[in-house]
């Protein structure tokens, strides 16, 4: 939300996103799936209470802003996720506008390990899109 806002500070530059979900509703009701609890009523309980609570509605999410997003965008993502499904972050993905984006697909990776997968990989993908994606704004400005 903060990068798409109009208020947003010059110095956010660019997005690293392991694990993009369309909305904390879906990934927290595939949670729910994978531990075998009840989703029926429940996830709308919880999300009355949350909105209740602090305003917010856990079904708004990045999906809901980021075709307003244009700046460096690298997307991290496992295609084990069982709580931010693959399909989904691909979605997200395709609806961003940046020009400068990227994905980068982790075989077997689940939701918040992709880094200990495969540390090299992960790091690496983070260093190099940071030199592709500032080095020539760098050198310019």
């Amino acid at each position: 939300y903060a990068l798409t806002s109009p208020a947003c500070p010059e110095n956010l530059k660019g997005l690293v996103a392991d694990g993009m979900y369309p909305n904390f509703y879906e990934s927290f009701k595939n949670h729910m799936i994978e531990f075998k609890k009840p989703t029926f009523m429940v996830m709308d309980m919880i999300n009355w209470w949350q909105k209740y609570y602090t305003g917010f509605d856990m079904k708004t999410g990045p999906a809901d802003v980021i075709h307003g997003y244009d700046k460096p965008f690298l997307m991290l993502h496992g295609k084990a996720d069982l709580y931010s499904l693959p399909a989904e972050a691909q979605k997200i993905f395709d609806k961003c506008p940046s020009e400068e984006k990227a994905i980068v697909w982790f075989e077997g990776g689940i939701h918040s390990r992709l880094r200990y997968q495969d540390k090299e990989r992960y790091d690496g993908a983070i260093s190099d899109f940071i030199d592709r994606a500032f080095a020539e704004k760098a050198s310019v400005g």
